[in-house]
């Protein structure tokens, strides 16, 4: 395995043109240069939206903008948020983030797109990985958990290991498409990432070229929702041939006893925001998953004899990987040095890329940090401490 490659995902800053992309590097990106030592690596997971990619298509001088930003920030991309809504509605996002969904050709079409972009901004020889949402979202009704909307994820999603297969001979750069498990879409859980690439994708005609262009994207604040361990979840992968092509390095928040816990749902209170969607799971005292909500004010409207049938909730809300508590909630922090320890001594991957992409809702909040940059900065020098102690 190569070394280890460790970055961030830049779908913290605002932006769907290629314009506003370029801004955020020359601006955003740079100031976290100057929290790092001199000489670190600047690595990114860049998020490209599907109204960039057109443009960049379509004005290849707009690619060269991007490069030189780029270049000045001393920042090169090792992967790429190939989730590409654009113009989200007033700023919000929530479920519109899976808009559209792999049963449709257009998510193939602005994922191929973005792909190209990465190509072309990679150097000759280089590697990407484009993280994808792992089908649909389960969230749209029953129409999103029929055995019909699964086929036709697939379909296209083999159709893109196709594509980019050829892209990357064309041009002379490694690209794969990775599947990140999160709470209610296709593929959720462990159980359910396995059954799926079992069944659809690594499966009939075009199986090489899918195990050549698919893997998973294990993203730990997800499976710490799910209430998986992450590590056991690298396990098992390696176990059933599915490569896992990056981690996502990230925390949820977490609220022990919560029926009891009037401080802490005070607390969580302060984190119902309207921007993103905030999935919760439940357990009881045997860990057993109770009931799981789409979104946070959902689980906060429940009735306090409801709550106190919960041992604990996790929240899918991205905090601070440094952070133990923020906001004066408990994070499940402490549960990312052992998937990073699994990692390095399995070999199961050599990408980890943080995505606390919530940076701007928490600035100046308790535990957290005072600005975006500074934060990104501690999480690189937290996550670089626990990969190498691993």
């Amino acid at each position: 395995m190569r070394e280890p490659i460790l970055g961030y995902a830049t779908n913290c800053y605002a932006g769907e043109s290629a314009a506003e992309l370029a801004a955020a590097v020359r601006t955003e990106v740079a100031a976290v240069r100057k929290h790092l030592p001199a000489g670190e690596p600047l690595n990114l997971s860049l998020r490209i939206s599907a109204r960039a990619a057109r443009e960049f298509g379509a004005g290849p001088h707009l690619l060269e903008e991007l490069r030189t930003a780029l270049g000045e920030a001393g920042a090169a991309i090792v992967s790429a948020n190939a989730f590409p809504i654009s113009a989200p509605r007033k700023g919000i996002y929530k479920d519109g983030i899976y808009s559209p969904d792999w049963t449709s050709p257009h998510r193939l079409e602005s994922t191929l797109q973005i792909a190209r972009a990465v190509a072309a901004l990679l150097p000759e020889g280089a590697k990407a990985v484009l993280t994808t949402l792992t089908g649909t979202y389960r969230g749209w009704g029953c129409a999103s958990c029929s055995e019909e909307a699964e086929a036709d994820c697939a379909r296209h999603l083999v159709k893109c290991a196709k594509q980019l297969d050829d892209l990357s001979r064309q041009t002379g750069r490694e690209l794969v498409l990775a599947l990140e498990p999160e709470p209610f879409t296709t593929a959720e859980s462990l159980a359910g990432t396995v059954d799926f690439f079992r069944r659809r994708l690594f499966h009939g005609p075009q199986e090489a070229v899918a195990r050549r262009r698919l893997a998973v994207n294990l993203d730990l604040c997800h499976a710490a929702v799910m209430f998986e361990d992450a590590a056991e979840n690298l396990r098992a992968y390696a176990r059933e041939g599915i490569p896992v092509a990056g981690l996502h390095v990230s925390a949820a928040l977490r609220l022990d006893d919560p029926g009891r816990n009037g401080a802490g749902l005070a607390a969580l209170r302060s984190f119902d925001e309207p921007v993103y969607l905030h999935q919760v799971s439940a357990t009881d005292e045997s860990r057993r998953l109770l009931f799981r909500w789409s979104d946070l004010g959902e689980f906060l409207a429940l009735s306090r004899e409801r709550l106190e049938g919960f041992s604990e909730a996790r929240i899918h809300f991205h905090v601070p990987i440094f952070a133990e508590t923020v906001g004066g909630l408990s994070t499940t922090a402490g549960l990312i040095a052992p998937a990073l320890a699994e990692a390095m001594a399995g070999g199961h991957t050599d990408l980890f890329v943080i995505e606390t992409y919530t940076w701007k809702l928490l600035e100046g909040t308790p535990g957290a940090a005072a600005t975006t940059a500074e934060g990104i900065a501690r999480e690189l020098t937290a996550a670089r401490g626990m990969i190498e102690g691993g």
